[in-house]
């Protein structure tokens, strides 16, 4: 079966914030975040810290409030971590998953 859309289509913004800052999708973005942490300690063996936050996201190029979370290398050298051995890009790429650049 094939849908042909004719016209104009208007999202409810409003919903999709709802929907997107709700328990069920905080969850999901929270735990995809604590599992690429996981990966990044255990790549660090104790030399670093790895935090994560999760948070409520405004603007930017999307409309409209959504869950985030970031993973963070902190410590002395945690910038050297990252730039010379690629933990958290790996980290993520364990998972499946792909890092965009802005």
């Amino acid at each position: 079966m094939k849908v042909y859309l004719v016209g104009k289509v208007t999202l409810d913004q409003q919903g999709l914030s709802t929907v997107l800052t709700g328990a069920p999708v905080r969850s999901m973005v929270n735990d995809v975040a604590s599992r690429v942490a996981s990966n990044a300690r255990g790549a660090l063996g104790g030399r670093a810290r790895v935090e994560v936050q999760s948070y409520i996201a405004r603007g930017g190029r999307l409309i409209g409030d959504r869950a985030a979370a970031s993973v963070r290398i902190t410590g002395r050298d945690s910038t050297g971590l990252e730039a010379k051995y690629g933990v958290l890009t790996q980290a993520v790429a364990a998972l499946g998953l792909q890092i965009s650049h802005r």
